[in-house]
């Protein structure tokens, strides 16, 4: 009815908060910013996991997302650190090989989810939107 229409958050609604892509290819972090931009998030980038680490700890973005491999350190490696340094905020893997047993081995690694690249405007706005909801909230 009219009602749920209203409630449902409307594809241009912004977005709030603070996102950390760590992604070693330019080409990608530019895209993403694309993206980060139109839906009204402020972004922070990282080219490998130890750069990542470093601004997470020091900036608290709100979410992460962080490709698998990378040089110098890779999301795995990186995760893990994050969460012993007690960075608690969610992060989101971006692989391009997501299969159950990758997806189980990235949550328990530490990451609360995970998206396939290559990724698609809308899912990660439905992504991006239910994790910064929660968090917020």
């Amino acid at each position: 009815g009219a009602a749920s229409a209203i409630k449902q958050p409307q594809p241009t609604e912004k977005l709030r908060g603070c996102v950390l892509l760590v992604d070693d290819s330019e080409d990608s972090r530019v895209l993403f910013k694309n993206f980060f931009d139109k839906m009204g998030l402020v972004s922070v980038f990282a080219e490998n996991g130890q750069v990542a680490v470093r601004i997470a700890l020091a900036e608290q973005p709100d979410i992460i997302l962080m490709d698998m491999e990378m040089p110098v350190m890779n999301g795995l490696e990186a995760v893990r650190l994050l969460r012993q340094h007690g960075y608690v905020k969610p992060v989101v893997a971006l692989t391009a090989h997501a299969n159950q047993a990758i997806h189980g081995a990235l949550l328990e690694a530490g990451f609360d989810n995970c998206l396939s690249k290559p990724i698609k405007q809308n899912s990660l706005r439905q992504a991006l939107a239910a994790i910064l909801k929660t968090s917020h909230n």
